[in-house]
């Protein structure tokens, strides 16, 4: 019987963070701190879709190797402390692109939030890919068609996700631009 109310306890506590942490973030009326927080929420999916396709095969690259080759020139063997750091920078970076997002959305119209969120999303994948074909910072990695294809496919995953999680964050707090 001990050990069942340790865990209801340990459930308990886990569902009193949860239910502070959602009642913050719904209340949040500072459209960088809600555009950030999508962009965390979209990298979320994102990466683990990355981490999918990678064990399936579908892809040479996930998105933390090119954390690991824009910051240190180079592909490591990860540790469990690099691999931290790689997947808490790119989640930092999707929580940028989400502040941008959150802020071209408002200066276009917030109509059609899941157009212009895949639309942002596949604009940044192909300019990923453009910057790293006009500056040689991996011409040591070749990499097939499928990695560029299941980028776009997670990229994709990240645009819709990213404009739900700013339309469902601008619409708790009664946002209208």
């Amino acid at each position: 019987m001990g050990v069942f109310c340790k865990r209801f306890d340990e459930l308990d506590t886990i569902v009193t963070i949860i239910t502070f942490t959602r009642r913050y973030i719904l209340t949040i009326k500072d459209r960088l701190t809600r555009g950030f927080i999508s962009g965390l929420i979209a990298g979320i999916p994102m990466n683990i879709l990355s981490y999918i396709f990678f064990r399936l095969g579908f892809t040479e690259l996930r998105f933390v190797d090119w954390v690991y080759i824009l910051l240190l020139e180079r592909m490591v063997q990860p540790t469990i402390s690099s691999h931290a750091f790689a997947l808490i920078t790119h989640l930092m970076f999707t929580g940028i692109l989400g502040i941008i997002f959150a802020y071209f959305i408002k200066s276009v119209s917030t109509e059609n939030y899941y157009f212009k969120g895949w639309l942002f999303s596949v604009t940044v994948w192909f300019l990923s890919y453009l910057g790293s074909t006009l500056f040689p910072v991996f011409k040591f990695i070749i990499t097939s068609v499928k990695t560029p294809a299941t980028n776009l496919v997670s990229a994709t995953v990240f645009g819709l996700v990213l404009a739900w999680a700013l339309k469902w964050l601008d619409h708790s707090v009664k946002v209208n631009s």
